[in-house]
């Protein structure tokens, strides 16, 4: 469970400051995304330093990290979870073109592949 001490000391690890406020959104954030401080606090630097330049973390740029690192999460989770309960999208199945895999074998398919070399016979004079 995140505190605002663990999150203080996470950021100091890093030799970062952070005010007060920021520290009690990272922990909110931590509860609210189910994740432990110390890897919040990590996926916060490594996104601070490859989006914002190595920025030190505010409300605006904590609010820009979880909308781009943990939007993408929540709607995977959302879809693992439609899967559990049998709510499958509505969308179009893929179409397959060919033969279908029941017609061919694997091992007819192989063989299309594997082709005998021709052998070169040598003769000497």
């Amino acid at each position: 469970m995140a505190s605002e001490e663990l999150v203080t000391e996470q950021f100091q690890f890093f030799g970062l400051d952070v005010p007060l406020e920021v520290i009690s959104k990272c922990v909110s954030l931590c509860e609210e995304l189910n994740i432990d401080a110390e890897s919040f606090i990590e996926q916060w630097m490594a996104f601070s330093l490859n989006h914002l330049n190595g920025a030190a973390p505010n409300l605006d740029n904590l609010d820009i990290f979880v909308r781009k690192e943990f939007s993408k999460r929540s709607a995977n989770r959302f879809n693992a979870t439609a899967k559990e309960n049998g709510q499958v999208g509505t969308g179009t199945s893929l179409t397959v073109y060919g033969a279908p895999a029941s017609v061919q074998s694997d091992n007819e398919v192989l063989s299309n592949y594997m082709a005998t070399t021709p052998k070169v016979i040598i003769m000497s004079c």
